[in-house]
């Protein structure tokens, strides 16, 4: 939390970045401190914000920590925000680049089922659950059982005819079931 106040905008970058996929519940006021206290600062000076200097190439640094913020306030992966956060946190965006992320992640989370997406590539599969992005299995399963029991999720995966994909997807649905979810 301390990174977040750091003056070099690739610090507070990489700790929004650890807090999105590492956060847990004692974070998620002080977090959303921070976003309500950037969205003020930057409130009615948004061209100031997406002004890049020459040379650089996509947004500027405080966009970017904006978008992340976003992140870090909606998809992170220490709870899961009420529909009601969730309006609240889109309604405080500032700027084109975290308010079409902040616009992405409402509609994610208002999805119903709710979809568990998976390929498997290389080391790690990559995993998508609404809005979320646990980076491991574990953080799957414990992402899961952050929803009420008895939720309705459908899960997805990429690239079918792979024997290793199948596995995976068995795995995902044994998951959800043994948490007393409704997976398709």
């Amino acid at each position: 939390m301390k990174a977040l106040d750091n003056p070099d905008n690739e610090v507070v970058l990489d700790a929004l970045k650890f807090l999105e996929a590492h956060g847990d519940q004692s974070v998620e006021q002080p977090t959303l401190q921070h976003y309500l206290k950037w969205s003020d600062h930057w409130r009615g000076h948004e061209s100031r914000l997406e002004n890049r200097e020459a040379g650089e190439l996509g947004p500027s640094g405080e966009a970017e920590i904006g978008k992340e913020l976003v992140r870090a306030v909606m998809a992170n992966q220490g709870w899961v925000p009420s529909a009601a956060e969730l309006d609240a946190a889109a309604l405080q965006c500032v700027g084109k680049d975290a308010c079409a992320e902040a616009d992405e992640i409402h509609k994610k989370s208002a999805e119903r089922p709710i979809s568990v997406s998976f390929w498997d590539i290389g080391q790690r599969p990559q995993l998508a659950l609404a809005q979320f992005t646990p980076g491991t299995m574990e953080l799957l399963e414990e992402k899961i059982r952050q929803f009420p029991r008895g939720t309705r999720f459908n899960v997805y995966q990429f690239a079918e005819t792979e024997t290793r994909n199948q596995v995976l997807k068995q795995r995902i649905v044994k998951m959800l079931e043994e948490a007393g979810m409704d997976a398709q």
